[in-house]
């Protein structure tokens, strides 16, 4: 319902926002300056409400000569001096708010340009445009021969797109701009490294010395996530959880030291031990001795063609009649990659038994060499390791996703 020039949409009010609506702001601004200054008070914050969210109106409250006109910011009480778009989008409202400084210190917004490159940006067709090349300039790049025209046509469009942007919102120093979205800084940077490239080919440099260059072209595949608002939520919700998963992975490392260094002192040299054949003379020198022991085909060989791994205590595999326990024997399993010999290699293979990556060859290996009393150190590492651990990292990140997408929530009315 329109009343004196302005409108009336449910709880909301929508104030066209005129000269007369930035000279109200800049009085407040100096008003607050002034009181600071007087009194001393600390500098009032300025609120921080996004630069996009979804407004819940019904749509036969919204007349149609009211989307993409300037408003008066809805829920903006501080210090700032900014306005806000109302656009549609399929079945939904959604409000977009801008600085009220000049962009580029050239359009005001009450300039044509401006209000035409906010009506641009916030028109659905606009990322529908946006997200049709993104995925033409795709399929492009996994051609085998990419065609090098095509890369001229996307860099213009991506061009055009982000001069729109700028346009509407400012570059850099005023609220809401441009690069004060972070990602808006992809954009930025792909079509950075796109005229780079142009520039040094144009300087007669080879397309073999620009492949470093190039390698940006992949990264406009991620400019999906910045204009798909389910993917976003996903990114910031990984984002979010850094900072918890900080605590998680600290505890995990300091698990995982704790368990490699029991490791170590229970199963040092252990996976070196292997079935060698009985020497059939005993009046022999040490050498000789060494050269048979030390011979793979000394050795017990399983169905795999590798040495068996034995033991001499209870519960352990036995040689069979005619071949010796024998331990420093060869290298470890492997390729010498399982054991823990060292504290280096014991955190190596733990890190492999917390991660259940073929777990259970280190598990029969062991098994071999001390017996069923392993199985203790086994169920300890796999339990609270690998489903306590791992799974703690997995609520964390659930729980970052949960507060995000109720973050996203509230900013709907």
């Amino acid at each position: 319902m329109e009343e004196g020039g302005t409108w009336s949409a449910g709880s909301l009010r929508l104030v066209p926002y005129t000269r007369e609506s930035l000279a109200r702001q800049e009085n407040r601004c100096r008003s607050a300056e002034a009181r600071r200054e007087e009194h001393g008070f600390r500098r009032e914050r300025t609120t921080n409400l996004p630069e996009r969210e979804c407004v819940c109106i019904a749509p036969d409250l919204l007349p149609s000569k009211i989307f993409y006109t300037p408003l008066e910011d809805i829920g903006q009480f501080g210090l700032d001096k900014t306005f806000c778009v109302i656009a549609k989008r399929s079945s939904s409202y959604y409000l977009y708010r801008y600085s009220a400084e000049d962009s580029l210190y050239l359009f005001s917004p009450w300039s044509i340009v401006r209000r035409f490159a906010i009506r641009i940006s916030c028109h659905r067709y606009f990322e529908l445009v946006v997200m049709t090349t993104i995925l033409l300039n795709c399929v492009f790049l996994a051609l085998s021969q990419p065609i090098e025209e095509t890369e001229y046509v996307f860099l213009v469009i991506y061009t055009i797109e982000m001069i729109i942007k700028i346009i509407a919102k400012g570059f850099i120093l005023s609220k809401y701009s441009y690069l004060r979205n972070p990602w808006n800084w992809l954009d930025f940077i792909v079509v950075l490294a796109g005229y780079i490239t142009l520039c040094l080919q144009a300087f007669g440099m080879t397309i073999g010395n620009l492949s470093g260059l190039r390698t940006f072209r992949v990264l406009r595949a991620l400019k999906t996530v910045s204009i798909t608002p389910g993917l976003k939520t996903i990114v910031n919700a990984m984002l979010h959880s850094l900072g918890m998963l900080a605590e998680v992975m600290t505890l995990t490392v300091f698990c995982l030291m704790v368990f490699a260094l029991l490791a170590l002192q229970l199963y040092v040299g252990l996976l070196r031990h292997k079935c060698v054949l009985n020497f059939p003379r005993q009046n022999v020198s040490h050498r000789a001795y060494a050269l048979h022991v030390h011979n793979r085909s000394s050795w017990l060989l399983d169905a795999d063609g590798q040495p068996s791994v034995c033991g001499n205590k209870t519960g352990s595999r036995r040689c069979p009649e005619g071949y010796a326990c024998l331990p420093g024997i060869g290298e470890n399993p492997n390729f010498g990659y399982t054991n823990f010999d060292s504290y280096g290699w014991a955190l190596l293979t733990t890190f492999q038994l917390i991660t259940l990556d073929f777990w259970e060859d280190v598990y029969n290996k062991i098994n071999s060499t001390t017996g069923p009393t392993s199985v203790f150190f086994f169920m300890l590492v796999i339990f609270f390791g690998s489903f306590y651990l791992i799974n703690l990292t997995l609520a964390v990140v659930a729980i970052a996703y949960e507060e995000e997408a109720a973050t996203t929530l509230r900013t709907m009315y």
